[in-house]
């Protein structure tokens, strides 16, 4: 089964500088690619974060293989569509599962051990200063990195069923 990843590269002019406006160049190029596919739904979500990080550091809250979202992959609302770019210190990159998690009992049914043997198999490292599109039913967890480093991580999401923090 395939999870559904889609990678392309994207340069961001000045991306070492970590200035959020140039968010607007994946901002554009997602709307230019991607326009009937986020149509209609009720949110776009951002998250923006850049951290130094050092060997053995990871950048999110998430050390464990997981969805984002939702726990409940037959929930009634439409998946939500995610666009992540990262870039960061060599073994920063997050991992992906190219396996959709819907054919799984439950997330919890499956041990972190069992999720490293499969990534052995059907794994996906994303590569830095790529766009990578995934969805609900994506399984993925963050790699701790093997140097020092600053790590952008930037991920945009639009969904029907999580409300933006007001």
């Amino acid at each position: 089964l395939s999870a559904g990843l889609i990678f392309f590269p994207v340069t961001i002019k000045n991306i070492n500088k970590y200035q959020p406006w140039e968010i607007n160049s994946l901002w554009n190029l997602i709307k230019e690619k991607y326009s009937e596919e986020i149509a209609g739904y009720k949110y776009c979500l951002l998250d923006y974060r850049t951290t130094d990080l050092q060997p053995g550091d990871i950048q999110v809250g998430l050390p464990h293989w997981h969805t984002d979202c939702t726990l409940d992959m037959n929930h009634q609302t439409r998946p939500e569509i995610h666009f992540m770019w990262q870039d960061g210190p060599p073994g920063s990159e997050t991992r992906f599962l190219n396996i959709k998690a819907q054919g799984l009992i439950g997330l919890n049914s499956v041990s972190q051990a069992q999720y490293e043997e499969m990534f052995k198999t059907n794994g996906i490292v994303a590569k830095p200063r790529h766009l990578i599109k995934y969805n609900r039913f994506t399984i993925h967890k963050p790699n701790p990195a093997t140097e020092a480093g600053k790590r952008t991580f930037i991920r945009i999401t639009f969904t029907d069923l999580v409300k933006p923090l007001e």
